[in-house]
């Protein structure tokens, strides 16, 4: 019998192809840091190894990838008119990109620093940045020059925020201040000291106001931001990674909410989503509760955080989390559960198995006690639970309908 041919077990001879070409790909979408959404919420940009991608929500596949040679990407910001691309690398340098065209606009080296954070205010044409240097400039993105240098922060800035209603800006750094900056008279106008661990996020309340502020020394605190005081501080009992704000008026799986209530989700370290109520001071809502029991402990003894980012998107009607193990989960709304799940990372694949009617789906074991089934079409995955560890290999029954598995224990 001659190479590439071989007999079933009817006795029919098959010939196998000599060379192939790519059809399709399940590849690494995200490896941890900051993702996006542009405003019409049709594409996500996630953080990928050295670079970004940008993905497209419905199939799940890239339709642009951007990596520096030589460089990190280290941050980006997407503009709230879905015009602009930005990305800050480590070698100092500023890239804007034009989304639409997909083209490089320009570029300039910006700090003395890698720029480890950036943001868009509401009208696209001012970036904040801010950098392992200590310092957060803000860019006039039309004219390409600095508009602002403000000076003061200690250690790393990782967090910049324009208020949505005023000519403020909201920073934090690695000394585990927040501080309130001016752009009209270029000055800052408060320090809000509370925290005694890294502020993980921020979020300004609709009254304009009110701010929250969540970080992992396990509290959530409420700021006056006019008078530059403490309101409120809520032990939550968990670190937290991420707080967004929820619009009262979004339709929520939760009765009596009333109109002048202020609504926030908060995601850390036990895998749970919680949505609380400020107004009435309570928790109302929990979902998106992940499996944290096989999480190994850092040496401090402080467990990972199971979610890592959150993002509330008004257009979709959705609040979209990231994992600590890069998996990224889309929970719509009213009922809150998942609509969509992408993996970012598999890792070291072990085996892979072709399942469902007319092989509509695949199967992948990686080095996890999970097995992944994707959607061969839209990439969206369920994760199969069941075994206590990793799982070896895995095969499936002749009508599609059954898949086996088989792990080390």
């Amino acid at each position: 019998m001659s190479k590439g041919v071989f007999k079933t077990a009817e006795g029919e001879l098959i010939t196998l192809k000599s060379n192939y070409k790519l059809a399709d790909k399940i590849e690494t979408l995200y490896t941890g840091g900051k993702i996006d959404f542009n405003p019409s919420g049709d594409h996500v940009v996630l953080t990928c190894g050295a670079g970004v991608k940008v993905v497209q929500g419905e199939t799940g596949r890239v339709v642009w990838q951007l990596e520096e040679e030589e460089d990190t990407v280290t941050s980006f910001a997407v503009s709230p008119d879905g015009k602009l691309l930005m990305l800050g690398l480590r070698s100092q340098l500023i890239k804007q990109y034009d989304w639409l065209d997909r083209k490089l606009l320009k570029s300039w080296k910006a700090h003395l620093s890698p720029i480890m954070a950036m943001t868009f205010d509401p009208t696209s044409t001012l970036l904040a940045t801010g950098s392992a240097d200590s310092t957060v400039k803000v860019w006039d993105c039309n004219r390409n020059y600095c508009t602002h240098n403000f000076r003061g922060s200690s250690g790393v800035v990782h967090l910049v925020q324009f208020h949505p209603k005023s000519l403020q800006l909201i920073t934090s750094s690695s000394d585990c201040k927040i501080r309130l900056w001016d752009l009209s008279s270029s000055r800052c106008l408060h320090v809000l000291e509370s925290h005694m661990s890294l502020v993980t996020g921020v979020a300004v309340c609709p009254d304009g106001i009110t701010l929250v502020s969540v970080g992992r020394d396990k509290i959530i605190n409420l700021w006056n931001i006019q008078e530059g005081k403490s309101k409120r501080t809520i032990p939550v009992f968990e670190s937290l990674e991420a707080v967004v704000i929820i619009p009262n008026d979004a339709l929520l799986p939760i009765k009596e909410v009333k109109n002048d209530a202020i609504l926030i989700a908060t995601a850390g370290e036990k895998g749970i989503i919680k949505i609380r109520d400020l107004t009435a001071r309570k928790c109302i809502k929990e979902f998106g509760s992940i499996n944290v029991s096989n999480q190994a402990e850092s040496s401090d003894g402080v467990s990972p955080p199971s979610y890592a980012h959150l993002v509330y998107h008004s257009q979709l009607g959705c609040v979209t989390a990231a994992t600590v193990d890069h998996n990224i989960l889309i929970f719509g709304l009213p009922d809150l559960k998942v609509k969509k799940q992408l993996i970012g990372y598999n890792d070291e694949i072990l085996d892979i198995a072709l399942v469902g009617v007319d092989n509509s789906h695949v199967a992948v074991a990686t080095n996890s006690e999970q097995a992944r089934v994707f959607n061969r079409h839209s990439l969206n995955c369920q994760l199969l639970s069941g075994h206590s560890d990793i799982i070896l290999s895995m095969d499936c029954s002749s009508d599609g309908k059954m898949l086996a598995t088989s792990s080390k224990v």
